[in-house]
């Protein structure tokens, strides 16, 4: 079954379903919804709730479609974005006849993988002293930046990232955020040209302690690859914020 308005960029192996049935999403030409309940999730916020301090995901011009190619033994669904004619993922191959998986429905997601950053990849950290949340409000923020995770054989495109400030002695987490990949909805070689990004506001950490920050890759099923942390940073004391 092909579905339409399933408010799910194919450029996500989410968009796959197999259960008791095969369903994937067809793509849209036109606009394409991004997961929700993310730093960087598309959208204004309302005051007097969390306001994000990262900017929203840059997600493109959606031009999303299939192209599908029915074998005698197979079934193979090519991603494309085609304002640059490129993949957005491997294309799925699906066997004919379709099985049936009903206690594991996200079959190509939940088998995939997880992304790995490359070899010799740092988190990297900039404190910005009079930088802007959501609301253009100043305020101080430690900006926190890894390179592209990249997928480990066929499908497992990284989707998102999970950012932690840790105590630096303890390893405790102080504060957790998830972000998308960049360029979530494009293609893979777009996406590719950006990492992942996520700022922490200064005023969200203890003063004066000493913070360490972890992130680690994940492909569309949530399956976490090796996690980088980076050195020891002083949060500022407030009256320096």
């Amino acid at each position: 079954m092909v579905a339409g308005h399933s408010h799910k960029s194919v450029s996500d192996d989410l968009a796959l379903w197999q259960g008791d049935f095969t369903v994937f999403g067809a793509g849209s030409t036109k606009s394409v919804s991004t997961r929700q309940g993310y730093e960087n999730s598309p959208g204004q916020p309302s005051p007097g709730k969390y306001v994000p301090h990262t900017r929203a995901v840059e997600s493109g011009k959606a031009s999303q479609g299939s192209l599908v190619s029915v074998y005698s033994d197979k079934v193979i669904v090519e991603r494309m974005e085609f304002s640059r004619g490129q993949a957005l993922g491997d294309a799925w191959e699906l066997p004919l006849p379709l099985e049936r998986h009903p206690d594991s429905p996200f079959v190509i997601a939940e088998q995939a993988p997880a992304p790995e950053f490359p070899e010799g990849a740092k988190v990297e950290v900039s404190p910005r002293p009079k930088s802007k949340d959501r609301l253009g409000r100043v305020e101080a923020q430690f900006k926190v930046w890894v390179p592209y995770a990249q997928k480990q054989g066929r499908y497992g495109r990284v989707v998102d990232y999970v950012f932690e400030a840790l105590d630096a002695e303890s390893g405790d987490v102080i504060v957790r955020r998830r972000t998308l990949q960049d360029f979530y909805t494009c293609s893979e070689k777009k996406a590719m040209e950006e990492g992942g990004r996520c700022k922490f506001a200064v005023a969200d950490l203890p003063a004066g302690k000493s913070v360490k920050f972890r992130v680690t890759p994940r492909n569309a099923a949530g399956k976490g690859g090796r996690s980088l942390v980076s050195g020891a940073f002083t949060v500022p004391a407030r009256e320096n914020v």
